[in-house]
């Protein structure tokens, strides 16, 4: 929520793309990852795991996890270690992005800024600029965000959500090779940085598909090109499965060396 408030104040004092017509939705989006201020996005696989992602390595480390198995099986204990981190990882940052979000509707209108239709498609573009020239933001499904904004914040939160569980993930995968703490917490951070750079270099052509891109209200998405609404929750919940299908595996078959 401070980093979503730091955005929330970026956007307010830097002129919007009309000047004095601030929006609670707008600065939301801004906030989330496409404002030049906005760090939320930034930090997110760091946060997501600060809340729950060293739960495992915690109990290897402290040799709580010799006192759970006693009690229960080992697919047990590791499904019941996935299924808890990731719900409260949803809840967690569930609650801070809709406590964001109402924060955002109190400091400015619940209401879109004006706009304008350019080959019927709203824009913030003056009319009669050539198609190709036209800004549309937000890249990521535009019209649908004009003509149902509530659901459109409704839909990138359950996405940036999403994007949380899977760093929340790649930490517990991390957490069956080492009890570091500080590895456990930065090694999905790390991930996150490097494959967005690697997939934001034009030569491999795939901006829109990076992590960093994903994760936040899809700037990069050009119109036409970028990905679809219901491709990219599918994306995370491939990502979240597989991830979790492996350290399921590992976990079953290193046997004492977790313990020890």
């Amino acid at each position: 929520m401070g980093f979503m408030l730091q955005g929330f104040y970026s956007y307010y004092t830097k002129p919007p793309y009309f000047s004095g017509q601030y929006s609670a939705y707008m600065s939301y989006i801004s906030a989330l990852g496409t404002g030049s201020g906005a760090f939320w996005i930034v930090v997110l696989p760091l946060i997501s795991c600060l809340v729950a992602g060293d739960s495992l390595a915690w109990d290897r480390r402290t040799g709580a996890i010799r006192f759970m198995l006693i009690r229960l099986s080992r697919k047990q204990y590791i499904l019941g270690k996935i299924l808890s981190s990731s719900m409260f990882t949803i809840l967690f940052v569930s609650i801070g992005l809709i406590l964001s979000f109402v924060i955002a509707s109190i400091l400015f209108p619940l209401k879109l800024p004006p706009w304008r239709f350019v080959n019927g498609t709203a824009t913030f573009s003056v009319p009669g600029v050539p198609k190709s020239e036209i800004f549309l933001f937000p890249t990521f499904m535009h019209n649908f965000f004009f003509e149902h904004p509530f659901t459109y914040i409704l839909l990138v939160t359950g996405i940036v959500v999403l994007s949380a569980v899977v760093w929340t993930n790649i930490a517990l995968l991390a957490s069956l090779f080492t009890t570091n703490i500080y590895l456990v917490m930065g090694i999905p951070w790390l991930i996150y940085i490097i494959v967005s750079f690697i997939m934001m270099i034009p030569l491999v052509g795939l901006p829109h598909y990076s992590p960093l891109v994903l994760s936040g209200p899809f700037m990069e998405s050009g119109p036409g090109t970028g990905p679809s609404a219901l491709s990219i929750p599918i994306f995370w919940m491939v990502v979240i499965l597989l991830i979790n299908t492996l350290s399921y595996i590992i976990f079953l078959r290193k046997g004492g060396e977790v313990l020890d």
